[in-house]
């Protein structure tokens, strides 16, 4: 075979990785998130970035890195919502491998050529991520994270306290991502801690100790806008995947929304229970003297009825006291 037809064999047979770039207004950082894989060392690589319905200049941005490299695909997310652009870059990508990324987040230069090598030299693992650094709005360095590096210690941090994984940081091998059903619509705001759940009753997860990630916290991250519901369904991901392996169905199946009365489907005792919902409610803004009716809303799609009403109660009664 000629040098050109191996170069054309190549092509047909898709990249080593597929970046999966969700992205939904996310023009204040996008540029620099955009740079950072672009400007990997490891270079062979497919970019496909799933406009999700931007209604600022996002798209513009995405397009106009398509226009100068040709690595980048821009796909219509048709406002699918995180977890449907998710699957919908898994579903589209060519590559052996998986990376995730977001886009207010910074690649390191060799993260790809680091966790390409490891996936490479460890067969027996279908998920590496990293230690990350939190940085904030303005790109300073918060402070540094570590997660468990040892398959087993990463296996027991799932099932103990939670995420062991840094989801931007991620790559995985692309048919392992396939065989558990990619992720599930249900436990979106903890769609990758599901995720990761379901892998380990198959696979092996580990994380490099290098930092090959910077993690962008500011206060437009959906992570702490939805933290009532994220914090629910982190909770609802661990009882299903201790279902699972303890050789029960998964309670949750065939569910399209979550709800503080779901717990009823687990069996719970009443101290875990009630555990449960002091977290889930804690994790709602402060009922502070200042706080708007609408901060509370979001508790809406998780508590029951009842409660979400006294909630709101609260919040209105705060809001005349705070006007006099």
């Amino acid at each position: 075979m000629s040098a050109h037809q191996q170069s054309l064999s190549a092509r047909e047979a898709g990249p080593t990785v597929s970046v999966v770039l969700p992205v939904h207004n996310g023009e204040p950082y996008l540029a620099e998130a955009i740079d950072s894989i672009l400007g990997q060392t490891f270079g062979d690589f497919e970019l496909i970035a799933v406009d999700d319905a931007s209604t600022d200049n996002s798209r513009r941005r995405l397009d106009d890195a398509a226009a100068r490299d040709s690595r980048v695909c821009v796909v219509d997310g048709a406002d699918r919502g995180l977890v449907g652009a998710l699957n919908l870059g898994l579903s589209l990508a060519r590559g052996e491998f998986i990376a995730r990324m977001d886009a207010d987040d910074i690649s390191q230069p060799d993260r790809f050529a680091r966790q390409v090598s490891f996936l490479r030299e460890n067969p027996d693992i279908a998920v590496v991520g990293s230690a990350i650094t939190l940085i904030d709005a303005g790109g300073a360095v918060v402070r540094e994270i570590s997660y468990p590096s040892a398959p087993a210690d990463v296996d027991r941090f799932l099932m103990e306290v939670g995420s062991a994984l840094a989801h931007p940081a991620v790559m995985a091998r692309r048919t392992a991502m396939l065989t558990v059903g990619g992720y599930r619509k249900l436990f979106q705001h903890c769609e990758d801690y599901d995720l990761w759940l379901r892998m380990a009753e198959r696979y092996l997860l580990a994380n490099l100790p290098d930092r090959l990630l910077r993690y962008r916290q500011h206060g437009s991250k959906a992570s702490l806008r939805h933290a009532p519901a994220q914090r629910l369904a982190t909770h609802m991901a661990r009882l299903c995947a201790e279902a699972r392996r303890s050789g029960q169905p998964d309670p949750l199946e065939g569910r399209s929304t979550l709800s503080l009365d779901d717990l009823d489907r687990f069996g719970l005792g009443t101290e875990r229970r009630e555990a449960i919902v002091r977290q889930v409610v804690d994790a709602a803004p402060p009922l502070a003297i200042r706080i708007r009716v609408a901060t509370v809303r979001g508790l809406q799609q998780v508590l029951p009825a009842a409660w979400f009403e006294w909630l709101r109660n609260v919040a209105r009664r705060q809001k005349s006291l705070s006007a006099h």
